[in-house]
């Protein structure tokens, strides 16, 4: 396991027991236990192959949108990655944000572990976001959102705290709202 996939895994078990409350209260049961069945599904897939090395794509699935952050080695691989992902079942949507080229440095795995922990904190802090409404995967030093925020205000505020952690290089979201005023 790289050092990066380290860092994250630890990130991942510390914060495990405040994400699964959070989406107890603010999402369905339900949701969330697919949501998890999927992203182990794909892991197993990912691991299973033996022509591809996928050690340095994190996943995250909210709601069956699996967005795929990090780095593969080339365009092949890059497909084959969305292809596993596509054929899970309770995935309904694939947002490809990896990039091709070299894995992560293992200093640059660190950045992108601080930069988890201080996003992961100011979010829980945010009163603007409900527990379990926002997931993220830092890669590169830049930041991807996927996740639902109530109005506009609650997504500049997400956005505005993703961007205020330090050494962020871009924050790139994929968080859906619904403007309850435009109705």
């Amino acid at each position: 396991m790289s050092n990066r996939l380290t860092a994250f895994a630890l990130a991942i078990l510390s914060a495990a027991p405040l994400s699964l409350s959070g989406c107890a209260m603010s999402r369905s049961l339900s949701a969330s236990f697919q949501d998890m069945d999927a992203n182990e599904a794909i892991d197993a897939r990912l691991g299973e192959d033996q022509q591809y090395d996928f050690g340095d794509v994190d996943l995250t699935v909210f709601e069956g949108r699996a967005m795929l952050t990090g780095t593969v080695r080339d365009a092949a691989a890059q497909r084959r990655l969305v292809e596993h992902a596509l054929r899970t079942e309770n995935v309904v949507q694939v947002i490809d944000e990896t990039l091709i080229g070299d894995k992560t440095s293992f200093g640059r795995g660190l950045g992108d572990a601080r930069i988890d922990a201080a996003l992961r904190t100011r979010l829980t802090a945010n009163s603007k976001v409900r527990g379990g409404d926002v997931k993220f995967a830092v890669s590169q030093g830049a930041v991807y959102l996927i996740g639902v925020a109530r109005d506009r205000e609650a997504l500049e505020s997400i956005l505005k705290t993703a961007r205020a952690v330090g050494d962020v290089s871009l924050v790139v979201s994929h968080i859906i709202y619904i403007d309850a005023s435009a109705g």
